[in-house]
C-alpha cells in the first residue's frame, strides 16, 4: 500500500480579530484537512461546525498571553470546492492555515496514534512526542507551536527513523504578542515505535507539540 502523502497548505491567515482561512488549491473529496491554529495562551478555543478537535487539542504551554495555545482540528473534504473557513476572533492573535493530506483512510478516524507534549520551560531545543505505528507505510506528521513575537523561521528538526522526511511549515506572526508554528512529515515503512522528531529552535521558547500517525488506505494496492 502506498503511504499517505502531504499535498500542500493553503495561504497563511494571520492577524487580530476574525480571519478567513482558505483551503489549499486542488483539494479533492476525502482528502484529510488539518486546521492548524496558534494563538496566545489565554485565547478562546475554536469550536467549528464540521471540524473535530484532534485528541488532546487544544494544548497550552503557558496559560497567559505570553504563552501559546495550539489547536489542531480535522475534517475530510466533501468536494473539490470547499468554501474558505470563517474563523472568529479568538483573542490576542491568530495564525492559521489548512494543510492537506491524501491517501489515508477514507472513513472513520484518520489516525492510528496521536501523542502530545508540552514544554513549559524555555529552551533552544524542541522534541516532538514519540509514537507507535500499527501498519506499514504510515505517514508520521509532527507539529509544534511557539509563543515568541517573530515572523521568522525558528525550527531545525530531523528524524532519521523516517524516510522522505520533509519540513512543510515554519512561520510566525508579529500580530499581538506573536507566535508561530512548524510542521514536518516522514514515512515509517515498518510498524513499531518511532522516536520523536527533534532538533534546535531559535530563539529559546516554550512549545506545544503533536505527533500523528496516518495509515494508508487499505483499499489501495502497491501492484498495478
Amino acid at each position: 500500500m502506498p503511504a499517505p502523502a502531504y499535498v500542500g497548505a493553503g495561504a497563511i491567515a494571520q492577524g487580530r480579530g476574525a480571519l478567513t482561512v482558505p483551503w489549499p488549491a486542488g483539494h479533492r473529496p476525502r482528502d484529510l484537512a488539518l486546521l492548524i491554529i496558534q494563538g496566545a495562551g489565554q485565547d478562546a478555543t475554536a469550536n467549528l461546525s464540521g471540524w473535530s478537535q484532534v485528541s488532546g487539542s487544544p494544548l497550552v504551554d503557558v496559560a497567559s498571553n505570553s504563552g501559546s495555545k495550539f489547536q489542531l482540528l480535522w475534517k475530510r473534504a466533501s468536494s473539490s470546492a470547499e468554501p474558505a473557513l470563517a474563523l472568529p476572533d479568538l483573542g490576542d492573535h491568530t495564525i492559521a492555515c489548512i494543510a492537506l493530506f491524501r491517501g489515508g483512510p477514507p472513513g472513520g478516524s484518520p489516525f492510528t496514534a496521536v501523542t502530545t507534549a508540552i514544554k513549559t520551560s524555555s529552551s533552544g531545543t524542541t522534541t516532538l512526542p514519540a509514537l507507535t505505528t500499527a501498519v506499514p507505510d504510515t505517514l508520521v506528521v509532527g507539529l509544534a507551536s511557539r509563543p515568541n513575537d517573530s515572523a521568522n523561521e525558528s525550527f531545525s528538526l530531523s528524524n532519521p527513523a523516517l524516510t522522505a522526511f520533509s519540513e512543510h511549515l515554519d512561520t510566525g506572526t508579529t500580530h499581538g504578542n506573536g507566535g508561530g508554528v512548524g510542521m514536518w512529515s516522514g514515512i515509517r515503512e515498518v510498524p513499531g515505535a518511532v522516536p520523536g522528531t527533534s532538533g534546535s529552535q531559535n530563539p529559546s521558547t516554550t512549545n506545544c507539540c503533536f505527533s500523528l500517525a496516518i495509515p494508508p488506505d487499505r483499499r489501495v494496492s502497491r501492484c498495478g
